[in-house]
């Protein structure tokens, strides 16, 4: 059982790196709202491998489950693009039919 508790901390403790990762390499052109995004929540990632090596209880276990949530939630946010910036399929009909239009009246 205790290697759960080091194979989630170790996960925790890649993320994070992955998310530094991101940012530093982000960081040239610039920081950005995404690059802050990803500052603090890999730093936070690797704090919270700490709780889980030595397990620190189940409050700090709900308090990860929510920053998981949390960090999901933005990451959806982010990522689900409004209507009206998606490509839409109309629009490529009526341009093909345009065009064949066009080409028949040569």
């Amino acid at each position: 059982m205790p290697y759960y508790f080091y194979a989630a901390a170790a996960a925790t403790g890649i993320a994070g790196i992955l998310h530094l990762m991101l940012f530093f390499n982000g960081s040239g052109r610039g920081i950005s709202n995404f690059g802050i995004v990803f500052l603090v929540s890999g730093v936070l990632q690797l704090f919270w491998a700490i709780p889980m090596m030595r397990r620190w209880g189940r409050r700090w276990y709900y308090i990860g489950i929510g920053g998981a949530v949390v960090l999901i939630t933005i990451w959806a946010m982010t990522s689900a693009k409004p209507a009206y910036m998606r490509k839409s399929t109309t629009n490529k009909f009526f341009e093909y039919y345009k065009s064949y239009l066009n080409l028949l009246s040569l």
